[in-house]
């Protein structure tokens, strides 16, 4: 229930955000400028929380013995449960790597961070947006039945690409170059 209200918040966000950005005057330019700042620490904040709670005593969120994965997939299998089996087989063996799944939470934490700070916000937003995609597409291809989950997956990742497209000027160095030599 609680993602329910988080991606309803974060939709609703992104949303008037966006308008206030496509809007004109000056005083809905200052209203987009703080839409965007409170955009790029709510979502640091989301994913401070994602990578912190990877560390939680949740059981969820904990390493499984080989034998509880094995019973999990065979249960999801016989209940004909495709898209549990396959996210449950992916997220597992992540966590049975013994690296990847601490990888991707202090990835998420570092990020999430760089992303509360004002001046690292853009930093932090370039590092996410592999992260969002990556999530994102997962749920979109793998996915898991519920379609909050890939709706919540999908505000973040287009909250991640406003953040990081708020501010074309600092792009447009590295999209388009000038030449050096100038013909007179």
């Amino acid at each position: 229930m609680q993602e329910i209200i988080t991606t309803i918040l974060v939709s609703t966000f992104i949303v008037a955000a966006t308008i206030f950005s496509l809007l004109k005057f000056d005083k809905s330019k200052l209203i987009a400028s703080y839409s965007f700042i409170i955009l790029r620490v709510l979502l640091g904040a989301v994913f401070i929380m994602a990578g912190a709670t990877k560390y939680s005593n949740d059981p969820k969120y904990q390493k499984p013995t080989q034998i509880q994965t094995i019973e999990k997939l065979s249960e999801y299998q016989e209940g004909g449960n495709d898209e549990y089996f396959s996210l449950t087989a992916y997220m597992d063996g992540m966590k049975h790597t013994g690296f990847a799944y601490d990888l991707l939470a202090i990835t998420e934490i570092i990020a999430g961070i760089l992303l509360v700070l004002q001046f690292t916000g853009i930093i932090g937003a370039l590092f996410l947006l592999p992260i969002t995609l990556h999530i994102f597409l997962l749920h979109l291809v793998v996915g898991s039945g519920e379609t909050y989950e890939l709706i919540f997956t999908g505000v973040l990742f287009v909250a991640n690409l406003l953040v990081l497209l708020q501010n074309p000027k600092i792009w447009s160095n590295l999209i388009w170059i000038r030449p050096i030599i100038r013909k007179h």
